[in-house]
């Protein structure tokens, strides 16, 4: 038993082929750091984060750095990349495990213990702290839901006008049964502050073991628009004997479906799922973001798959459909992946397909995406 917030498992998990990102930004004030990223598939050293050069440049990331987050110095030896990143922030390995959760958008709460013990009682004692905790984030998460309303509802009219104004038409989101409107839920930031009380859109996240893990949030306004706050977007806490890797929100079927359907389609965000779903009719699956659209787990009846995957400056969401689809493929699965290719009139950082249906138009869809191939 341990009292770490989050699953070193997990999070690892979660983090295979993010490492650089998670690096750059939780370690990009160390320019060795960033020197050694950007040596990456070289044979150049740097001089070491942790004593700066004094033994000569002697650090360097592992080729495989991305997927593993391990780097060596001839010096001090061979880091995991909790331990680097322990040493260069100077952390506790429970705050280290949650500032990679926080990049990698996860939220999860285990009891807090204060100290190991090897007692029988002190164990069995540990052990119902986590059911009792647990047992809180099960009622918190469906209060949450219960309290909330249908986006038929008379009370949802601001989730119905957020998506309008996406470009969606009441018919590609109302018979979404993973989605729902809350009138008012309290918004914290990372520092556990409550900045205030927003509407939300919300989506319960399914896996394909009929087991509903968590609720994703979009805070939005009474107008319509994406509430004034850093994240508006965000996954609640959930039991820390679940995992979130392998599930998503459901738009148009469930993964217990006795009906399942011939194709369907996995995006990133709600908004661009439903985007797809406007265009195509396809059934959707939306992951809430690029590392778990990676882990996405897919029904096993379902045999034909789209992936629609953002354009993104830092090639996250291009990189998280062709590893998506290399993983489906090995299944057995029949996949085909897109992105659309960025006009040039757009100066955003993210080009995605809710971008295309709003400034494109749906029969824009079949034409412009560029299909990958593996």
């Amino acid at each position: 038993m341990n009292n770490f917030k989050y699953d070193k498992d997990e999070i690892s998990q979660l983090a295979q082929g993010h490492w650089i990102e998670i690096f750059k930004e939780l370690a990009g004030h160390s320019s060795e750091i960033l020197q050694a990223i950007e040596n990456l598939g070289t044979t150049r050293h740097t001089w070491c984060p942790i004593h700066h050069g004094k033994h000569g440049d002697a650090f360097r990331l592992f080729p495989d750095f991305n997927e593993t987050g391990m780097s060596i110095c001839n010096t001090c030896g061979t880091f995991s990349p909790y331990s680097l990143l322990m040493e260069l922030n100077g952390w506790t390995f429970p705050e280290c495990l949650e500032a990679i959760a926080k990049c990698l958008g996860i939220e999860k709460e285990r009891p807090k213990i204060n100290s190991f013990s090897n007692s029988k009682k002190e164990s069995e004692r540990n052990r119902e702290e986590e059911k009792e905790k647990n047992k809180k984030l099960l009622e918190r998460l469906r209060k949450v839901w219960e309290e909330s309303f249908p986006l038929s509802a008379p009370e949802a009219e601001p989730a119905r006008i957020y998506f309008a104004r996406r470009g969606l038409s009441f018919e590609t989101f109302l018979s979404c049964g993973c989605l729902r409107f809350h009138p008012s839920l309290p918004y914290y930031n990372d520092s556990k502050e409550k900045i205030g009380e927003f509407p939300a859109i919300l989506g319960v996240l399914l896996n394909t073991k009929r087991e509903a893990i968590t609720i994703h949030r979009i805070y939005i306004t009474a107008e319509g628009k994406k509430a004034p706050v850093e994240k508006p977007k965000k996954l609640m806490s959930y039991p820390s004997d679940k995992s979130v890797c392998g599930s998503g929100v459901y738009l148009g079927f469930m993964p217990f479906s006795r009906k399942v359907p011939k194709m369907i389609g996995i995006a990133e965000g709600i908004e661009t799922a439903l985007a797809v779903r406007e265009a195509t009719g396809l059934p959707m699956i939306a992951a809430t973001n690029a590392v778990l659209m990676e882990k996405l787990e897919i029904p096993e009846n379902v045999k034909f798959i789209t992936v629609w995957g953002d354009n993104d400056e830092t090639g996250t969401g291009q990189k998280a459909v062709k590893n998506l689809c290399v993983r489906l493929k090995e299944q057995g699965k029949k996949v085909l992946g897109f992105i659309p290719p960025r006009p040039s009139f757009w100066k955003g950082k993210s080009w995605d397909w809710n971008n295309v249906l709003i400034h494109l138009g749906p029969h824009d869809f079949p034409k412009i995406t560029l299909k990958i191939k593996f």
